[in-house]
Formats: structure tokens, sequence, C-alpha cells
């Protein structure tokens, strides 16, 4: 399915399990916390630079590096991929070319039809290939801007196969821009209560990006797609995906529940 062909029911469907998540329980130790304690602390460092006019300091290169390899390793970045043999030392000339970006901090979709947005994005792109020692992915390069900047959706297989055409370019954010003037009003009112997790639980000022937000949907379309593809093919391995599943919660549970954790 793609997104144009998406109602406002199917939307709040596709966003509540994110909805739910707000920072309590286990939600802090969750894969979803990881993309917020990465985009918080990019934005974070973003904002102290630009109003204490200087440069990133070493020891904070380090929490960045250490930020965006933990979020890359949890959101599967480093299957079959060059940086699962790297440290995060890798990252920290990409860190540098981030903070000498300008534009791309304030770019949303709402943007995405001005002239020069585009520029700016494969810009960019090709500043991060020459900061890394080997080829970049789409997937790689999206999933890094969105969550350092929050500009884009992860051009990840879930995703391309909401949107037309499913390669990253310019018509591509086109049609997501179309998505999002079509349902804007149902958008920007589901932003107003999507806040990212902070590291002690709870929630930030932070809000998502509507590119984060219409990456939501995309991802668990596509997913919601296969989980019902395998429910009719395979409802053997379904059931066997589910009760791991469950088992994997449980024990984080009991793990919460004890004392002195630490």
């Amino acid at each position: 399915m793609k997104l144009l062909e998406l109602k406002d029911e199917d939307i709040e469907r596709l966003l509540e399990d994110r909805l739910r998540f707000i920072g309590q329980g286990n939600d802090i130790y969750s894969r979803y916390s990881a993309y917020d304690y990465c985009y918080n602390c990019f934005r974070y460092f973003h904002e102290v630079l630009e109003r204490e006019k200087r440069e990133l300091k070493p020891f904070e290169k380090n929490i960045l590096s250490l930020q965006l390899g933990l979020f890359l390793g949890t959101w599967g970045m480093f299957r079959n991929s060059n940086l699962q043999n790297c440290s995060y030392k890798i990252y920290e000339p990409l860190i540098e070319t981030i903070f000498e970006e300008k534009g791309l901090w304030d770019i949303d979709v709402k943007d995405y039809c001005k002239n020069g947005t585009w520029k700016a994005i494969d810009n960019f792109k090709g500043n991060m290939e020459k900061a890394l020692p080997f080829s970049v992915t789409d997937t790689l390069v999206t999933k890094i801007m969105m969550v350092v900047f929050g500009c884009v959706p992860a051009y990840d297989r879930n995703f391309r196969e909401t949107v037309v055409p499913m390669t990253f370019n310019e018509d591509s954010l086109k049609y997501i821009y179309e998505f999002y003037q079509e349902k804007k009003g149902f958008l920007n009112q589901k932003q107003k209560e999507l806040k990212t997790v902070s590291v002690k639980g709870g929630l930030t000022d932070y809000t998502y990006t509507m590119a984060k937000i219409i990456d939501v949907i995309g991802f668990h379309v596509t997913e919601e797609s296969d989980v019902n593809k395998m429910k009719q093919e395979d409802p053997e391995k379904w059931d066997k995906r589910e009760k791991q599943k469950k088992e994997k919660e449980q024990k984080l549970n009991q793990w919460l529940e004890k004392p002195n954790k630490s």
C-alpha cells in the first residue's frame, strides 16, 4: 500500500504503538528509545554550538560518535555492513561534517517543494560519502539524516514500498509532500502528541519532525502487510515468533522488577 492510499483511520492505527510509547516502564529500554536518545543528543549539541558560537570539543565528538554508532547498531545497520568492522571512531569525520552543515537542521516535509531543498539534501549526501571510508547506501544516508536532522524518512525496504518512485530522489520527496498536504490537518494534530523520550524517562520538549512521523507510518504499513502475509502463509512460524516476542518481554519485565539493577 502506498502513502496516498491511506485513510485517517489507517494512520491512527499505524501510529498507535508509538503514541503508547511515553517513556514509562520498559519503554526506555526499547529500540524505539535509541532513536530518541540519539536525536535528542544531536539536537542539544546543535543548539549549544549555535548559542555559544563555538565548535565541538573532542569529548563531545566522542559522545556523538557513540550515540550514532549505538543507534545504527540498534536499528539494524550493522548487518552485512562495513560498519560492523569499525569502532565508533570511524564516525568522527562524519560528526564534523554534520556540524558544518547549516541548512538541514530546519528542513522538514513542508519544505520539500521549495527551491534548493533537494540540492541541500543531495549535497549533504555527497559530503557524507566523503566523510566515510567506504561506499554508502541510500538506507544508511537517510537513516543518519533522519536521526540527526529529522529532515527525511529512512529509505529502508519497508518505507520504499510506500512511496513513488521507490528510490531516494527529488520526485520521491515530492510524493511525500503530496501525502503531507492531503493529510496536513490530521498529521499536524498527531505531531503535537509525539515528543521524544529522555534517558530519565518521560517526555522532552523536542517534537518528532514530520519526516520522522511519516517514516513511522510508512515503515509500519509494510510491516503490517508482511505480518498479515506470514499469518496466512505460515501461521506456525507466526505463532512461534509471537511466543518468542512475549518471552523476551516477560524477561525484561522481570528484570525491571528487580531492585538495584545497576
